[in-house]
């Protein structure tokens, strides 16, 4: 939910991952998109709806809200009294009209976060090119997630392939680091660390 004195449109995400993955995701794509995380407030996890107007997994929406609100349990999402759904009509042409991440009508390249490598290709090139092995950070233990930002190099790390995680067990070996290994020891001790979100660390790695 935003902050009314931010001015930003509330924001809805679906995806399989447990919680801490989905918050993580959330983080992710509105970083992305543009806005701030402090003009936000925490995300809740809600009761599934089954509409139309919900977007496709691992999407961000921000105009969901729009049309559904959280009744006051903050767990059921109930159309909003007086407010016109659009059609489902309406809702398939606007996705028809995007194609490969470009919107076939403004030329807009839209940003597709989906993680969907090695799907079919045209090209024999592409086809036989091994897909890269990507794990998303939320999902590692607490200590390479911290490493994981501090080979991001001041970039946020959403995931990592495999020459990323090699390098994440090596630091975590390398016990002549000492600035590493007084990092671990820190995220293992201080009991916010051990809470924080994948942001938070970013910003204190």
């Amino acid at each position: 939910k935003a902050k009314k004195s931010s001015g930003q449109k509330d924001a809805v995400l679906w995806c399989s991952d447990d919680f801490e993955a989905a918050n993580a995701t959330l983080d992710y794509l509105l970083i992305k998109s543009g806005a701030k995380l402090k003009d936000y407030f925490k995300a809740v996890a809600t009761n599934f709806p089954v509409v139309n107007e919900l977007p496709p997994e691992g999407e961000l929406s921000l105009t969901f809200c729009d049309y559904y609100q959280l009744a006051k349990d903050n767990m059921t999402w109930t159309q909003i009294p007086g407010v016109t759904l659009p059609s489902s009509e309406a809702a398939a042409a606007a996705r028809q009209h995007i194609v490969d991440g470009v919107d076939t009508e403004t030329g807009e390249v839209l940003e597709d976060h989906t993680e969907n490598f090695g799907n079919e290709s045209n090209s024999p090139a592409q086809a036989t090119a091994p897909a890269p092995e990507l794990t998303v950070v939320a999902t590692m233990p607490l200590r390479h997630r911290v490493l994981a930002q501090y080979i991001g190099e001041g970039e946020y790390l959403y995931h990592v392939d495999a020459s990323q995680k090699k390098e994440i067990l090596r630091l975590e070996m390398d016990t002549d680091n000492s600035y590493v290994q007084n990092l671990l020891l820190a995220a293992e001790n201080v009991e916010a660390f051990k809470k924080a979100i994948e942001h938070d660390i970013h910003k204190i790695v």
